[in-house]
């Protein structure tokens, strides 16, 4: 009996000094978008872009966006710039295999979930890191005959190769598919163009001596950063041995996200014309192919970088 007691009394000073729940909390990433399918939409001139003002520039709404994920975590810190005072490494990944996420409108999608409990801290700020960035574009003949094509860009210079691709990637460098399906991608060539470059240069073959890149311009002023952070708001406390999962959604904003110089006329539909064989035809996506108007002839484009909002919620664990 006094065995019995001894166990009774044990369990209890257990439960006391441990807390309850412990073990029943964790963190859960998931990732969304409410922007809708394909939405092309025309944006007001420039005030300078480079070409000719008589030409509009516009923004393209991808069809399909994915993220490589490499890493997430929690952070208290005096602000977005500044070295963390605490941090919660909810995954990490090695760089050549980030966690894919493949976003639907209006679907959510789990990215990752971890068992282990974020210390008692005050929490301003999420971190996620990103290999790269995909999307689906239209590109189109000048018959009106599209099909999609998928535009990789890598925000990391990475020692490793891409195991899936097979080739070592270089930060900001833009990659088109050689297909509207498959891993076949191809670089691009400024020198050769659109779609040129696509035949001459898969990324299984020879390098090209120039790789057309996502300007500096269109990132932040340190450069291209791999690092992302959001601020949580309002910033999330965590008390001792929470018995609840903290579930961190990223919402990514993917309006107007792929940008070209509509260089074949105002009146064209809102398209990318990169599949004529014949570049006079059609100038978008020619990239300073070497002709006797560069203004005209030049047609830049570039993927952008999308905005992402996070919303934090508490759950019971299942």
């Amino acid at each position: 009996m006094k065995n019995v007691f001894l166990s009774f009394f044990l369990l209890t000073l257990l439960s006391l000094t441990t807390g309850c729940g412990e073990g029943d909390s964790g963190v859960i990433v998931r990732a969304t978008t409410e922007t809708p399918g394909v939405a092309p939409v025309e944006k007001p001139l420039q005030a300078v872009t480079g070409d000719n003002d008589a030409f509009p520039d516009i923004k393209l709404t991808p069809s399909s966006f994915t993220v490589a994920f490499t890493h997430v975590r929690l952070i208290e810190a005096t602000d977005l710039d500044t070295d963390p005072i605490q941090t919660h490494t909810v995954f990490e990944r090695d760089p050549s295999d980030p966690i894919e996420i493949s976003l639907t409108t209006g679907e959510v999608e789990e990215v990752e979930e971890s068992n282990r409990e974020p210390q008692a801290r005050t929490y301003n700020l999420i971190e996620y890191g990103v290999r790269y960035f995909e999307m689906t574009i239209p590109l189109c003949e000048a018959d009106d005959d599209c099909e999609n094509r998928r535009v990789r860009y890598y925000l990391t210079t990475d020692a490793l190769a891409d195991p899936v691709l097979n080739f070592t990637p270089q930060a900001r460098e833009i990659l088109i598919s050689r297909s509207p399906t498959g891993d076949l991608f191809s670089w691009i060539y400024p020198e050769l163009g659109l779609p040129l470059s696509l035949n001459e240069f898969p990324i299984t073959g020879q390098r090209p001596p120039e790789v057309y890149q996502v300007p500096l311009g269109v990132f932040p002023a340190t450069g291209p950063s791999p690092i992302f952070r959001q601020p949580l708001s309002p910033p999330l406390e965590v008390e001792e041995n929470p018995d609840e999962v903290f579930v961190f959604t990223l919402r990514f904003d993917l309006t107007d996200l792929f940008f070209f110089d509509n260089t074949d006329g105002e009146t064209e539909p809102v398209r990318f014309n990169a599949r004529v064989d014949n570049l006079d035809l059609s100038r978008d996506g020619k990239i300073l192919n070497g002709c006797a108007s560069p203004p005209i002839c030049t047609a830049d484009f570039w993927p952008g970088l999308p905005d992402v909002t996070v919303t934090v919620e508490r759950e019971e664990r299942d």
